[in-house]
């Protein structure tokens, strides 16, 4: 980094050359000096007090390699190839160039890949810019082989959100005056679907008595049918109990009344959708 030799020499004195501190008789290699050799100076004298930089005396051949052991380059080798030194091992920025042709790299050194957005890849690409074309390709996957996850999550919360499996719901029922409506599935008849539910009817002012009704009902996504059925009663059940299921615009509504007091409970047990 330094023009020539004197600002090398002066930069030297400071005790700090290339962020490390110089003693004399440190060996420094200055590959790139103008009016000097590439090679190898010894600190000669103490850095502070007109300390100077000689160059080694050794004859150099090609092949001499060196290890450097400070500063920027601290632990890469270097190799003369009988003009320059030339960095070798893992950081080294020389490398074969048919092998740079292969995978795309336009220059020596680290080289992030340019991801472009082709859909196709060519024959002749480099593997940089093959590897990006695909990147590209499995990106957009209009055949839905690959799948965002972001999407898959918001498809299910979708699916979940409108059949609410599993759901239950309570509502008391003071009379028989207007039927309460237990549960609601949206859109229920858009496709074929079977649906279940378990309610519980407990007297409320008879805490001996108390009721568990099936209803059951299927639509093919015109006609639907449904079917209500007693299957426990404990106490001689609960008199004056209605269930019925009504569709309004598609929506599928399970309603009840009753004739006295009563607090109602309903599990969705299932939702079977066919084709």
């Amino acid at each position: 980094a330094y023009a020539d030799l004197a600002e090398a020499t002066t930069a030297m004195n400071t005790g700090t050359v290339d962020g490390t501190a110089i003693v004399a008789n440190d060996r420094i290699l200055f590959d790139n000096i103008t009016g000097a050799n590439q090679n190898v100076f010894v600190v000669t004298g103490t850095p502070g007090s007109g300390a100077t930089l000689v160059e080694d005396g050794n004859a150099l051949s090609k092949g001499d390699t060196l290890y450097v052991n400070a500063g920027t380059d601290a632990g890469k080798t270097f190799n003369y190839n009988g003009t320059i030194w030339v960095q070798q091992g893992g950081a080294s920025s020389t490398e074969i160039s048919f092998l740079q042709a292969f995978v795309g790299k336009s220059a020596d050194g680290n080289e992030l890949p340019d991801y472009g957005t082709p859909i196709n890849v060519a024959n002749d690409d480099s593997l940089e810019v093959a590897i990006g074309k695909l990147d590209t390709i499995i990106g957009e996957q209009p055949s839905g082989l690959y799948l965002n996850p972001s999407s898959v999550a918001a498809a299910l919360a979708s699916l979940n959100a409108t059949l609410e499996l599993e759901r239950t719901v309570a509502a008391a029922q003071p009379d028989a005056a207007t039927p309460t409506v237990i549960d609601t599935v949206a859109g229920a008849v858009d496709t074929a679907a079977a649906f279940a539910w378990d309610v519980v009817v407990q007297d409320t002012g008879d805490n001996t008595k108390a009721e568990l009704y099936r209803v059951t009902t299927l639509n093919n996504g015109v006609d639907v049918d449904y079917n209500v059925a007693s299957i426990l009663a404990v106490g001689g059940g609960v008199p004056g109990i209605a269930l019925s299921v009504s569709i309004d615009s598609g929506n599928m509504t399970l309603s009840v009344s009753a004739t006295g007091s009563t607090l109602v409970t309903a599990t969705r047990k299932g939702i079977c959708i066919g084709p």
